[in-house]
């Protein structure tokens, strides 16, 4: 039995969005059983199915800190080096919608003062375009792959969401637990 942490300190809710998808990979030296796991981020990380070792480099890659209080996100993030990410992974304001001037004046202006960039910018109290969002990448039904040809198939969803932390002020003198309890009672 094998694992491998996709997402490091979960920020954002990108958990595995599809068990993974069995397939043969076909290589210089041989077939290799292999998995292909599609992940809302929009990258497939690839493992040997009996040892679990990635059949492709994984590059830890530094990614934004928490500007939230008391909140430290994890440094870095795994980015399979191979397949290329199926769905992108960069958010501007040249991406928002131009189906017509009044769509895009209404967008512009709800992420006016939202962070935008590349995927894992940690949330915060003025917000984030969070992109590809929790419904983005692939979502629960996962991917297929033709044996015939070797292509592997996945619904690629591109759909940004607007992501921003409310700070709920609390009592002073009240341990972690029961400020734990007190978000939780209050909403």
């Amino acid at each position: 039995i094998w694992n491998y942490q996709i997402v490091h300190h979960d920020l954002w809710d990108y958990d595995l969005p599809a068990p993974p998808t069995l397939v043969t990979l076909k290589k210089k030296n041989g077939d290799v059983d292999a998995v292909a796991q599609v992940t809302k981020t929009g990258m497939v990380f690839l493992f040997d199915r009996n040892t679990g070792k990635p059949l492709f480099p994984i590059e830890e890659r530094p990614v934004p800190a928490s500007a939230l209080a008391g909140e430290a996100a994890w440094p870095t993030q795994p980015f399979p080096v191979k397949p290329a990410p199926f769905s992108r992974q960069h958010f501007s304001e040249a991406d928002i919608t131009d189906i017509s001037d009044s769509a895009h004046d209404y967008i512009k202006k709800k992420i006016k003062n939202a962070r935008m960039g590349t995927i894992f910018l940690p949330p915060d109290t003025n917000g984030i375009v969070e992109f590809p969002g929790t419904r983005g990448g692939a979502e629960w039904g996962g991917a297929s792959v033709d044996p015939t040809t070797g292509v592997l198939y996945v619904n690629a969803n591109e759909t940004p969401l607007l992501i921003k932390m409310k700070a709920i002020p609390l009592p002073g003198n009240v341990s972690v637990r029961s400020r734990g309890e007190n978000v939780y009672t209050v909403n």
